[in-house]
């Protein structure tokens, strides 16, 4: 019976320390969804974000929208 145990060890974590780093990655992407929303000029109503908006802003975002990013550029390219 020349059998080696060998001993467990168990590491106790508290769980408030693990929460908030998962936080912080909420903000990142947050910050990343703005990133991507600025870099595409949207509006953030047309992509479910906003609910503020009343009916005469909403025209006003979908109309900017229109013009400014869903119809061809004018080099043609």
């Amino acid at each position: 019976m020349d059998e080696k145990v060998e001993k467990v060890a168990i590491n106790l974590d508290k769980l408030n320390d693990l929460l908030q780093q998962d936080a912080l990655f909420l903000e990142y992407g947050k910050e990343k969804k703005s990133d991507i929303l600025s870099a595409f000029r949207l509006p953030p109503i047309l992509v479910g974000q906003s609910s503020d908006y009343n009916r005469a802003t909403a025209q006003a975002a979908l109309q900017f929208a229109e013009e400014q990013v869903f119809e061809p550029s004018a080099n043609g390219s």
